[in-house]
């Protein structure tokens, strides 16, 4: 006599674990990811590159020449600064932007000396 009921059970199934609609949504979830994380990437470089900024920005003044002129007896980085500076610039600013196109960490200048000026 054989059993009539069957406890076997297929490996198989009639219809596939996932649908073709959860692909399409587990897609889209993973475009939708995908887009955040490089908006996201990408906002980070862009505050990072503004917010960083070097004490040395050289860079700002090769490229544009400056003028060379020798320092004589008596003259400061003040009477300089106040004799090329722009109209409506700050001395004090004029003086730092001079003191970093010389490589100097001090205002001190001596006769003779050529100094660059922005």
């Amino acid at each position: 006599m054989i059993n009539q009921y069957s406890t076997y059970k297929s490996i198989y199934h009639d219809s596939p674990l996932i649908t073709d609609r959860q692909v399409r949504q587990n897609r889209k979830v993973g475009q939708v990811f995908l887009f955040a994380a490089v908006l996201l990437l990408l906002t980070s470089f862009g505050i990072v590159k503004a917010f960083a900024s070097s004490d040395d920005d050289e860079w700002a003044f090769e490229s544009t020449p400056a003028k060379q002129i020798i320092v004589t007896q008596g003259e400061t980085m003040w009477s300089i600064a106040k004799r090329y500076k722009p109209e409506r610039m700050d001395i004090r600013n004029y003086i730092e932007d001079m003191k970093k196109l010389n490589h100097k960490r001090t205002s001190a200048i001596q006769a003779g000396e050529l100094l660059s000026i922005p």
